[in-house]
């Protein structure tokens, strides 16, 4: 897939697996109101800028992969909320 990841809220989304893509541009600050997300996979794609603190939003993630990115700046300090991220 190529382009950008479209409004991904209010879907109550458990998986979210866009690794190895051509997507591109920020992550949309909607993707962090999936709170039941347990997987989330973006990673190698160009996506760019910087996470969100809503990232601490998503209490039960599991795996969290954004490796081979563009993404600029510092984990947001709410990463530390997520006691059950394993990767």
């Amino acid at each position: 897939m190529e382009g950008t990841i479209p409004n991904l809220g209010n879907l109550d989304l458990r998986r979210l697996l866009l690794y190895n893509n051509e997507l591109e541009g920020p992550i949309p600050d909607t993707l962090w109101s999936n709170t039941g997300l347990l997987d989330l996979r973006l990673d190698n794609n160009n996506l760019v800028g910087g996470l969100s603190a809503r990232l601490g939003n998503l209490v039960d993630l599991l795996d969290l992969r954004l490796d081979h990115n563009r993404l600029t700046g510092p984990l947001p300090a709410t990463i530390a909320a997520l006691d059950n991220l394993r990767t």
